[in-house]
């Protein structure tokens, strides 16, 4: 469960002149260091706490004090703050925001206690954000190349920058999904030969939250219970009272639930090796749910990586690829999967950007697929590729791609329904508006590809959209040019489209009732409208 980012305030040495405010703010009587939220689970309040101080600014002096703060005592009170808390977390770290490259001056001693301190941190697997502001040059040599692996600065080290959007986007934390086991299993190269295997979900959809149901009086969360009564006696039925049953020939075949959970089982929990195949073989239409991954599991059998990493270098370099039979868990069905090599890549720095192993691809029974026969058999039109339409698709395909890459596209559906609950529980009065991201970017389109889509336009012969506005510009010219009283009188009425007559009466303010009536109908209510 992710925790709230536990905030402290703490300001540099004042400029001379300067009337320095040392205030105590936190319980272990640390001066000029004021701890605003404990560390604990964020809340409204904590959020609205927040708000009020950016909106505030000028009074921060005054509510927090603006004294000179040690920074060997900053991390020794962070060190406490951590020890003290109770909460599980994924993980801990400390945003350190400052211009001072160098917080002892000179004191070499006040030095390496600050190192030390930063230092039992990470012992505590507690890691040290450095976020460097201002515009000039921020020397990590001179104090914090410790917050660093190995005291090793890295070539992406941060630099400091006054832009507060660029310090907010280094800040998010990406709350991923904990990388948890979907299942572990035995696999059966031959009979008698298994090495042990996890698989890992690589995609999981993002879902909103099941709603909570309350009592309306005490809004106290409810339980829900089933019950079953005989629909002749009323009396309870137990769940060993209640069967279940499937309608075969007209006749009503019952189980009970442990028959239904016997049916279900087919053999033990594993994966049994069947064959290799080409990895050609395996196309779009197999992929008929989400993939897993697979890793070797060496804390079950010892030596199942030594025999994963040979299977998987041999599937590399023959460009193949296994077939094997799945049951995943205690009472499901077999499945049939394929299972693709994935090599181990690295970056140019080093940093590793894929693991080895084998994607689970789930492949389809012959029950599952269809026959596009139908589809196949239907003759298509074949272009010279030397056509100009046909060159100008392909600088267009070639050319035309998203502005954002997949993965980085967001639910607008989450998004405003996240914004929704935050509005709510903040008090706003405004809902903040979602940026559909699923839209395509047209002012994009037409200064990257306006040219292409002209020229492809003009190939197709595509009427201009002006010219659909000019007609219907020119059939409302022509409805409100009607004299409806006139016409009616002289029985005119029936020479004109029932389209015409529509806008007509939209325009003079005649009531037509119901959206599918016909011409004598409209007639008719234009002359009631005019006593005719």
């Amino acid at each position: 469960m992710d925790r709230d980012v536990w905030n402290f305030t703490l300001e540099p040495e004042s400029e001379e002149g300067d009337v320095e405010q040392e205030k105590m703010g936190n319980e272990h009587g640390f001066l000029s260091i004021y701890v605003l939220h404990q560390l604990g689970l964020p809340d409204a309040g904590k959020v609205k706490e927040l708000e009020r101080l950016a909106q505030d600014c000028a009074n921060i002096e005054n509510a927090y004090g603006s004294g000179k703060a040690s920074i060997e005592e900053v991390f020794w009170l962070c060190s406490m703050v951590f020890g003290k808390c109770r909460f599980r977390r994924r993980y801990s770290s400390v945003f350190l925001f400052t211009d001072c490259d160098e917080p002892q001056g000179g004191d070499t001693n006040a030095k390496k206690r600050g190192i030390q301190r930063i230092r039992d941190l990470k012992e505590k697997s507690v890691h040290v954000d450095l976020q460097p502001v201002g515009d000039s040059h921020f020397d990590y040599d001179k104090f914090y190349r410790v917050i660093f692996d190995d005291d090793e600065i890295p070539d992406d080290a941060p630099k400091a920058t006054e832009d507060s959007d660029e310090l907010f986007n280094r800040v998010i934390v990406n709350y991923d999904r904990k990388w948890r086991t979907f299942t572990s299993v035995d696999f059966q190269i031959i009979p008698g030969f298994e090495i042990a295997v996890s698989f890992y979900s690589t995609v999981s959809v993002a879902t909103m939250p099941s709603a909570i149901k309350l009592d309306g009086r005490t809004n106290n969360m409810v339980t829900v219970a089933t019950n079953f009564f005989d629909p002749a006696t009323g009396e309870k039925l137990y769940r060993f009272e209640v069967c279940k049953y499937q309608t075969y020939a007209g006749r009503r075949i019952a189980m009970s639930f442990q028959e239904v959970d016997q049916i279900a089982h087919f053999c033990r929990p594993g994966m049994v090796l069947l064959g290799f195949l080409p990895s050609s073989r395996l196309k779009a239409h197999h992929f008929i749910r989400n993939a897993l991954f697979m890793c070797p599991d060496e804390t079950v059998t010892k030596g199942s990586t030594v025999f994963f990493m040979a299977l998987l270098t041999k599937c590399l370099e023959r460009k193949m690829m296994a077939i094997c039979r799945l049951t995943a868990r205690q009472n499901t069905s077999p499945r049939l999967v394929a299972l693709l090599p994935q090599a181990e890549t690295y970056d140019a720095t080093g940093v590793q950007m894929d693991s080895p192993g084998f994607h689970v691809i789930f492949l389809p029974y012959a029950d599952d697929l269809r026959d596009l026969g139908s589809i196949k058999n239907i003759k298509r039109e074949t272009a010279d590729d030397n056509d100009k339409l046909v060159q100008s698709m392909k600088q267009f395909v070639n050319k035309f791609s998203p502005s954002r890459s997949i993965g980085e596209i967001h639910n607008p559906a989450l998004q405003k329904h996240r914004n929704v609950i935050e509005a709510f529980v903040l008090d706003r009065e405004q809902v903040e508006t979602v940026e559909d991201e699923t839209l395509p970017n047209n002012e994009h389109i037409d200064k990257t590809y306006g040219s292409l889509l002209a020229s492809f336009n003009q190939l197709m012969n595509v009427e201009d959209v002006s010219d659909k506005r000019k007609g219907k510009r020119k059939a409302d010219d022509e409805a409100s040019s009607i004299d409806l009283r006139t016409e009616a009188k002289n029985g005119l009425l029936g020479k004109r489209t029932i389209a015409t007559l529509r806008n007509a009466c939209a325009i003079n303010g005649v009531p037509l009732y119901g959206g599918q009536m016909r011409k004598a109908e409209i007639i008719e209510a234009i002359c009631n409208f005019y006593n005719v």
